[in-house]
């Protein structure tokens, strides 16, 4: 018929439940994207993006050994102020240094995180790895 649309092999949807399932499919989407991790609201997110910009990330902390469960934080890229003040104190007193990571750079869930051993040091792995280091390339002149 002239009025069938073709989705997939063997299905045929008229143009009008073609259009339906794709405006359907569509606000799935949306609300899948829309959905935030506990403790992050809308507005808490905007306020982040607004002075944190693009250095922003979700990180997902395991809240036990085996990976059953996650938390997930807002943290944000380590400026050099951060980065410098943590390298300074890393080999001198190694728990200041971390403690001043995770104070700069988590932004959501800090005192649970704080509170929890676990939590804390994945926090300090998931910040230091967010640390910009690019490798440069060295040639002959």
């Amino acid at each position: 018929r002239k009025d069938e649309t073709s989705i997939g092999k063997n299905n045929r949807f008229t143009p009008e439940e073609a259009a339906t399932n794709f405006v359907r499919i569509n606000k799935i989407r949306m609300e899948k994207e829309q959905r935030l991790p506990a403790g992050i609201t809308p507005e808490l997110l905007a306020t982040l993006k607004e002075k944190y910009g693009n250095r922003l990330r979700y990180a997902d902390l395991p809240k036990d050994d085996n990976g059953d469960e996650y938390l997930t934080v807002i943290v944000c890229v380590p400026d050099r102020v951060v980065t410098s003040e943590f390298e300074k104190w890393i080999e001198s007193n190694p728990l200041k240094a971390k403690e001043l990571l995770v104070n700069a750079c988590l932004l959501t869930h800090k005192e649970e995180v704080k509170a929890d051993d676990g939590l804390f040091y994945a926090a300090v792995n998931a910040i230091s790895s967010l640390i910009p280091l690019r490798k440069a390339v060295v040639r002959n002149i």
